[in-house]
């Protein structure tokens, strides 16, 4: 069986470049966003629990396309709160996550989150935040090979 290290890790440099950009240029390419779909693949098609991250999906997704006002209810607290590039690369990250590495990666998100949130406090840069989420990712990826080194197999 593959590691999905081989594929976790250029997704991980690919997010570097991608948080680098957003941060200076408040702006991420195309490119960058469709090398992470390519590398997230073969971790997508080895997904068993689909329940969870298809719900986040739509839900980032409704948060992208909600109108500010949808009929007398005024929404623009939270309609356009998420950008384009960070929902067409939340859906390939999700997707190939399981239950317990979606919870780890929104707990590292959240509290990079709050840091930026308390930096900046108009137009968080949320590739870093994303970047931060999968660090925890790879950590728990690594965490078998630790423990085949440590106790020796």
């Amino acid at each position: 069986m593959i590691s999905f290290l081989y594929f976790q890790i250029p997704i991980f440099f690919l997010l570097l470049v991608a948080a680098r950009q957003d941060y200076l240029y408040r702006k991420v390419s195309n490119d960058v966003i469709a090398y992470i779909a390519v590398f997230s693949l073969p971790i997508i098609i080895n997904q068993t629990n689909w329940l969870i991250p298809i719900l986040l999906c739509l839900l980032f997704l409704v948060l992208f396309y909600l109108p500010e006002n949808i009929g007398k209810t005024d929404l623009s607290i939270v309609a356009n709160s998420i950008g384009g590039a960070d929902t067409k690369v939340f859906i390939p990250l999700l997707l190939g996550m399981t239950s317990n590495e979606i919870f780890i990666f929104f707990f590292l998100f959240s509290v990079a989150n709050i840091i930026l949130i308390l930096r900046y406090w108009k137009g968080i840069p949320l590739f870093i935040s994303i970047l931060f989420g999968y660090i925890g990712i790879i950590l728990l990826s690594f965490l078998p090979i630790l423990i085949r080194i440590t106790f020796g197999d």
